[in-house]
């Protein structure tokens, strides 16, 4: 190949001269007032051309002056100046262009920013690639159908192949090289202005994409980048932002497609075709995989939504945790969520009659159920609608209803101030909301994130179950969130606190394809609603397969090894750990909580971080089991051989906790009680109740027994107790009135409905019960007791558990 470019260059140069298209301006405007300036080195033996702009209707012969100029080095030069018949004599000499346009120009301000295009293009035919005419012309096609003015441009036949060209515009220039042995183009387009450069993508792939597929058995490849250069106040716009403007546009190896721009009456929505660069090797291996390898990323405003090998795992992020933290939900709402993702994960639950997808921007939905219509179908598993047919569009599904209009407006309508008296069968029993994110600070993103009305309408809207869950963005940014470009976050929180949410929840999910894990926001109207939330792995894979309409597919999770397909469940990411992973907030959330100052929370000031070496630790060869000094009713009870100061540790590295979950003790006992379940139940309940540390922290009684010795730990009256909390040491907490008491113990509650550090740390809590530390100094021979009262409370709060308040 190298030979025959070689010859064949060599034959070109024998040619007396080339006929290279000249420049050509849009209809309508002038050639530019320049002065064209060149200096070369002896271009006799070369095929060189240097060719100035030409009207590409010239009535009259344009005047030429011929001058001399001086070049750095003192030398001389030519300088032509190439006059229209309009310009004025007139001007005592003065040639300088006016760098802000003509008179007609000024009202656009004139920037010193532009627009880069890179392109690299490959699998390219040698001889287009190595001939100056035919790449002149496409160079000057481009121009002109990018709408731009070439003023003049200079190209070189290098020996033995490959050509170099350079443009100079009216806007800035163009340039590119080739080396045709290898079938590649280089080129690089940069203007000034406000025109956009993106839709010149697409004219020179096919201007100068000339393939040769019997040489390289392919269709042409390129890679091109667009970046935004220089100095500039719009930064705003969505080819500035990091989605849109750096993750995609500006990445010069990874292929992309443009599939839609479209401006709707609401934002601008953009679909593209992506290819990563860590994937590009693996298929140029497997060129059959090829077609359909790039995932499709949806934009709006430049803001990255979903991407195709994401979005399942974010829309079941969004999605299930509601759903299953809610005993029975008939009635769902959905805001957004245009794309019909989260409809589609919203109808995969049986147990729903009724769900009202608000979407304000419908030629949004039009745009996904064209390019990615796979997003909103629901013919795997859906419930077929007789007078709409069986599209497979989830909005055809006959629990679906669709409804084009402001949700934020229609819910703060519906549901404000003055509608506390709802009827029950209209309220919602979870509200899912799949819209801004809390750094856009539009006026929709500032009503959903900021709003005190819309936060009690929402309220008013849910069942006494209900579920609020909300998409929040992006990771906390190690500030105060208040402080932070995710405060309207913060005040959504505080927001929904205020009107009365029981217990709030940030979880995230690493695998949706963002640039960083995207994080969700539930809340729960009712603190019972925990023990749903927080269920064991095995419980919560019951619940699903109970739940979960079943998939006629092969896709879905396998209910069984039956190769029968409707024993699947239609989920792709989200199972029993999965959402156990969900339960546990992020240590980036935990640390911008503990920054706060006003005051300091008072779980950042615990030990819940961990195991302080400093602090002495009480263990088992430092205590004894005997008789309690209770008296012979009591049992055994464990007695210190030691001293033991105020503030150790209590059998911290040596407790051996067995949790039953609130649901698992609720499901012995229903055994015992109505199906009359007794044997082998009696010594588990006995055993259970006698030595378990009891918690309401899951949302309902949960229980913990510890399998060493801390099951002898008898319980103190009276204020005698002298391990764990629960008092100041003076005996206050034992000696208050028991209703003052429990009704202080709310307000504690009150105080915040979300506490990332007690929550990072529950298990450690509950598994640890009350017995963490010593209370009071305890002398060697003394009996070791815990505090009583709280027993007492606990078992108040069995009684009570449907209480919003406990």
């Amino acid at each position: 190949l190298y030979f025959e470019i070689y010859e064949e260059n060599l034959t070109s140069q024998k040619q007396k001269k080339k006929k290279l298209p000249p420049p050509i301006l849009q209809t309508g405007k002038e050639v530019p007032r320049t002065v064209y300036t060149s200096k070369n080195f002896d271009t006799a033996r070369t095929a060189s051309t240097s060719m100035l702009a030409q009207p590409k209707i010239v009535e009259e012969e344009e005047e030429e002056e011929e001058t001399t100029c001086t070049s750095d080095d003192g030398t001389t030069c030519k300088a032509t100046t190439t006059k229209s018949d309009n310009v004025d004599d007139n001007n005592d000499g003065d040639t300088t262009p006016n760098p802000y346009g003509d008179e007609e120009y000024d009202d656009e301000e004139y920037l010193p920013a532009g627009q880069h295009l890179l392109m690299d293009m490959k699998y390219l035919e040698p001889a287009f690639l190595n001939s100056e005419e035919r790449l002149a012309k496409a160079m000057i096609e481009t121009i002109d159908q990018a709408q731009l003015t070439l003023i003049s441009y200079h190209c070189h036949s290098l020996i033995p192949s490959g050509v170099s060209c350079v443009g100079v515009l009216l806007e800035s220039h163009i340039s590119f090289h080739t080396w045709p042995e290898h079938g590649v183009i280089t080129l690089d387009l940069f203007t000034c202005g406000s025109n956009p450069l993106l839709p010149a993508v697409a004219i020179m792939e096919r201007l100068f994409g000339v393939p040769s597929i019997p040489r390289w058995k392919r269709e042409p490849f390129a890679l091109w980048s667009h970046k935004l250069r220089g100095f500039r106040h719009d930064y705003d716009i969505p080819l500035a932002t990091y989605d849109l403007g750096r993750n995609i546009l500006d990445c010069l190896k990874t292929q992309k497609q443009e599939i839609l721009s479209m401006d709707t009456d609401y934002q601008r929505v953009d679909v593209y075709k992506v290819l990563y660069k860590q994937k590009m090797s693996y298929y140029a291996r497997n060129l059959e995989l090829l077609s359909s390898a790039p995932e499709t990323a949806l934009l709006l405003d430049g803001v990255l939504q979903s991407r195709s090998t994401g979005e399942a795992a974010y829309h079941e992020a969004l999605v299930h945790p509601a759903m299953l933290s809610h005993p029975n939900p008939k009635r769902v709402a959905i805001v957004g969520g245009g794309a019909g993702a989260t409809l589609r994960e919203v109808l995969k639950h049986k147990t729903v009659e009724y769900v009202k997808m608000i979407e304000m921007d419908s030629e949004l939905m039009d745009v996904t159920r064209q390019y990615v219509p796979e997003w909103s179908d629901c013919s795997d598993f859906m419930i077929k609608n007789s007078t709409t047919g069986s599209s497979g569009w989830c909005g055809d599904d006959p629990r679906a209803d669709v409804v084009i209009m402001d949700g934020l407006k229609w819910f703060m309508e519906e549901f404000g101030n003055n509608n506390h008296g709802v009827a029950e069968e209209e309220q919602y029993d979870v509200i899912i909301v799949d819209a801004l994110d809390p750094e856009e600070h539009v006026p929709f993103a500032e009503t959903l994130y900021a709003s005190k009305t819309y936060a009690q309408a929402i309220y008013n809207a849910l069942s006494d179950d209900g579920i609020y869950v909300v998409q929040v963005g992006e990771p906390p940014q190690h500030v105060p969130e208040m402080s932070s470009s995710n405060s309207q976050r913060a005040v959504l929180a505080q927001n929904l606190q205020n009107v009365g949410f029981a217990s709030l929840h940030m979880y995230g999910e690493s695998h949706g394809r963002f640039t960083e894990e995207w994080n969700f926001m539930l809340v729960m109207k009712q603190f019972s609603s925990r023990a749903l939330f927080y269920q064991n792995a095995a419980e919560l894979e019951v619940e699903l397969h109970k739940r979960a309409m079943r998939s006629t597919t092969s896709t879905g999770t396998s209910t069984t090894t039956s190769k029968n397909n409707n024993n699947k469940i239609p989920f792709q990411i989200f199972d029993g750990a999965t959402m156990m992973y969900y339960q546990v907030p992020s240590k980036q959330f935990e640390e911008v909580f503990c920054l706060q100052d006003k005051p300091k929370p008072e779980s950042c000031n615990s030990v819940l971080g961990g195991y302080d070496p400093k602090i002495p630790n009480i263990d088992t060869s430092l205590l004894e089991v005997k008789e309690s000094s209770l008296g012979p009713n009591a049992g055994r009870g464990l007695f210190a051989r030691v001293d033991i100061p105020v503030g150790a540790y209590y059998l911290a590295l040596e407790k051996i906790p067995v949790l039953f979950y609130p649901k698992t003790r609720a499901l012995i006992h229903d055994m015992q009680e109505h199906h009359h379940v007794s044997t082998g139940l009696e010594p588990l309940l006995k055993y259970m109740h006698g030595y378990g540390d009891h918690s309401m922290l899951l949302g309902r009684m949960a229980t913990t027994v510890d399998g060493g010795v801390s099951i002898f730990l008898n319980h103190g009256c009276n204020n005698t107790y002298n391990v764990g909390g629960g008092g100041d040491g003076g005996g206050g907490l034992d000696e208050q009135d028991p209703e003052t008491l429990i009704q202080e113990l709310k307000e504690t509650n009150r105080k915040s409905i979300f506490d990332p550090t007690f929550d990072r740390h529950l298990a450690q809590i509950i598994g640890l019960g009350r017995t963490t530390g010593i209370h009071r100094e305890i002398k060697a021979g003394e009996e070791l007791f815990n505090n009583y009262v709280e027993v007492g409370l606990l078992k108040w709060g069995q009684q009570h558990e449907d209480d919003r308040d406990w």
